[in-house]
C-alpha cells in the first residue's frame, strides 16, 4: 500500500495527460500517436531510475525497509503500463468496449490468481507486487493484440506541442483527483504501521467498492461519448441530461 502510493502517483504524472487528449483531438496524427509512444517509453525508462535512486528514501521515510524494493518493482510494472496507452486511448476513442471489458478482466484475474497463489506459497507482501507485475504484462499483450496499432519512427515536439494545452489541464485534474483519493492512505503509511495500512486500504476498497465501480463504468462511457457529440449541442445537453438523472 505504501509504495503502490508512490507508484500510482508517478503513473499519473508519466502519462502527462496525452491520453485524454488522444481521445479529445478530433484530427489526431500518426505523428500525434508516435511522438506520445517513444515519450513514454523514455518517460518510463527514467522512471525506472529514479526509482532506484529514491528507494532508500521511501523506506526511511515510511520506516519500513521493503517499501523501497517493491517500488522499484512496481515502477518497472509502471513502465510496463505506459506502453499502451496509446493503444488504450485508441481503443476508448473508438468506444470499443469489449476490448475493454476483456483486458480489464484479463488484468483482474491475472492479479487475483498470482497474488493468492503467490500468498499461499508464502511470498507475504511479494504476493500483491508480483500479482500487479504479472497484471500489467497480460494486460499489455492483450491490448496491444486488441489496439488495432503500432508505432512507426517518429518523433516531432511541434506534435506534442500541438496537444499539450489540454493534456497539461487533464493531467492537472488526473493529479488533483489522485490526491483527493489517496491522501489519507499517505497519511495513515507515515502515521502508523503498515498492518494498520493494509487493514484500512481493504476496509475502504469494500466498503467504496460498488460507487467505485459504478463511477468507473460511467466514466469510461461519458468521456469518449461527449467527445464524439461534442459538436452537436442539442444532443450533448440531452445527453447530459440523461446522466444526471
Amino acid at each position: 500500500g505504501m509504495a503502490s502510493a508512490f507508484i500510482n502517483l508517478t503513473f499519473v504524472i508519466g502519462q502527462l495527460g496525452f491520453s485524454g487528449s488522444i481521445v479529445q483531438k478530433k484530427d489526431i496524427t500518426e505523428a500525434h500517436l508516435s511522438s506520445i509512444f517513444f515519450l513514454n517509453l523514455g518517460i518510463g525508462a527514467l522512471f525506472c531510475l529514479l526509482a532506484w535512486i529514491v528507494s532508500p528514501f521511501l523506506s526511511d521515510f515510511y520506516n519500513e525497509p521493503r517499501v523501497g524494493t517493491i517500488a522499484v518493482v512496481l515502477t518497472f510494472s509502471l513502465a510496463i503500463r505506459l506502453l499502451v496507452v496509446v493503444p488504450r486511448a485508441l481503443v476508448y476513442r473508438r468506444m470499443d468496449f469489449r476490448s475493454i471489458f476483456l483486458w480489464e478482466w484479463a488484468g483482474i484475474l491475472t492479479d487475483g490468481g498470482v497474488s493468492i497463489t503467490a500468498a499461499l506459497a508464502g511470498f507475504g507482501p511479494w504476493s500483491l507486487v508480483l500479482g500487479a507485475l504479472a497484471s500489467s504484462v497480460v494486460t499489455t499483450i492483450i491490448t496491444w493484440m486488441l489496439g488495432g496499432w503500432s508505432p512507426h519512427l517518429l518523433f516531432q515536439l511541434g506534435s506534442l506541442r500541438d496537444i499539450a494545452q489540454f493534456s497539461s489541464f487533464y493531467m492537472g485534474y488526473q493529479i488533483l483527483l489522485y490526491f483527493a483519493q489517496n491522501l489519507d492512505y499517505l497519511l495513515i503509511g507515515k502515521l502508523f504501521t503498515s498492518a494498520d495500512l493494509g487493514v484500512y486500504t481493504l476496509a475502504f476498497r469494500i466498503m467504496d467498492l460498488p460507487r467505485f465501480q459504478l463511477s468507473n463504468i460511467l466514466m469510461t462511457v461519458a468521456y469518449p461519448t461527449f467527445i464524439h457529440i461534442k459538436d452537436d449541442i442539442q444532443r450533448t445537453r440531452h445527453v447530459l441530461r440523461l446522466s444526471l438523472m
